[in-house]
């Protein structure tokens, strides 16, 4: 981690053009250019998950963690529908990345759980993943073996 950045020091579109991930128009050749040139540096991101996570909860506009606006609002309604299924255009592995993400970054659990589509159980599954991260990277840091 750099500073204050967290996971957004590891991004891949740390060096790119901001203005990529905020296309100007909604339709046309030329936006869905850029679009797709934005989708292939988030493709390539190490930290998709926890953008998407933050992208979930506080970004209205623009092309993060690998979705578009519009696709990350149609994702509450298609968990919504599918019942804890994997993020559109990702995994379920993603899913969960992402719900950990969320839960890592402090949001309660009951919170993750409804915005992800998932059950309590699942959300606090994440949660104890989260914990038990924070617990090797403790012992960790202090020396001792994981």
């Amino acid at each position: 981690m750099t500073g204050g950045w967290g996971w957004r020091a590891n991004a891949a579109c740390m060096n790119a053009d901001a203005e990529l991930f905020f296309p100007v128009g909604e339709s046309g050749r030329a936006v869905e250019a850029q679009v797709a040139s934005a989708k292939a540096v988030c493709a390539r991101c190490s930290v998709r998950p926890e953008c998407l996570a933050d992208a979930l909860v506080g970004l209205p506009f623009g092309i993060a963690g690998g979705l578009t606006a519009e696709e990350r609002r149609g994702l509450g309604a298609a968990r919504a529908v599918s019942a804890g299924g994997p993020p559109m255009g990702g995994t379920r592995r993603e899913a969960a990345a992402a719900g950990r993400a969320a839960v890592r970054s402090g949001r309660p659990v009951v919170e993750v759980a409804a915005d992800f589509g998932v059950s309590m159980r699942t959300a606090e599954r994440w949660a104890a993943q989260v914990r038990a991260e924070a617990s090797r990277d403790t012992g960790v840091a202090r020396g001792r073996v994981a």
